[in-house]
């Protein structure tokens, strides 16, 4: 929770929509979590389902390799883009 700057159970409660109890229940590990209640969290907190089942830190260094990846990636391919020229024929002349 805190890592998505949840900082209350009522917090939480707002963002999911569930009853006090249940919150309490849960976050005292008095009730198991499912996979409803996974999904839910996530949904609530902008994260996985799988995220949830980690460490803060693991999730987000996998987040930040994902971001990472999809930015070389995005400069890759406009680095070709370019490269290829507008008519998509290698140099400028066609």
């Amino acid at each position: 929770m805190l890592a998505a700057n949840v900082q209350t159970q009522a917090e939480m409660m707002d963002k999911t929509g569930w009853s006090k109890a249940k919150m309490s229940q849960l976050y005292n590990g008095k009730q198991d979590f499912n996979s409803v209640v996974l999904t839910e969290a996530a949904q609530a907190l902008n994260a996985k389902p799988f995220e949830l089942l980690m460490p803060p830190a693991d999730a987000m260094a996998i987040r930040q390799l994902r971001k990472t990846a999809i930015q070389i990636a995005a400069d890759s391919r406009s680095t070709f883009i370019h490269e290829l020229g507008e008519d998509g024929r290698t140099g400028t002349n066609g």
